[in-house]
C-alpha cells in the first residue's frame, strides 16, 4: 500500500469512528450522527480523489465540499454545546 492510500486510509479510519469534538463526545445522538455522518463524507471525497489519480479533475469542488464539511461539523460540536449549557436541569 502506498504512503498516500495508506495515510487517507488511517486519516478517514480515525474521522469515521470519532464523534468527538475538542476531547468531548457529542451527547446529542443526532447531532452525533450528523458529525459522524460528516466525516465520512469527507473520507468518501478523500477516496474519490484518490481513485482519481490525485489529478484534481474536481475542479476544485471537491476541496470545497471539505471546507464547508469541516464547517458544518464546527456548527454541529457548536450547536451540541449551546444545547448542554441552555438545557433545563
Amino acid at each position: 500500500m502506498s504512503k498516500l492510500k495508506l495515510a487517507v486510509f488511517l486519516s478517514s479510519a480515525i474521522f469515521a469512528g470519532s464523534a468527538f469534538a475538542d476531547g468531548r463526545e457529542i451527547s446529542h445522538p443526532n447531532l452525533r450522527e450528523a458529525y459522524q455522518k460528516c466525516n465520512q463524507a469527507i473520507g468518501h471525497l478523500d477516496n474519490a480523489y484518490e481513485h482519481n489519480e490525485n489529478r484534481g479533475a474536481f475542479g476544485g469542488h471537491a476541496e470545497r465540499a471539505k471546507e464547508l464539511l469541516q464547517q458544518a461539523k464546527h456548527e454541529i460540536e457548536e450547536a451540541d454545546e449551546f444545547r448542554n449549557a441552555h438545557m433545563r436541569r
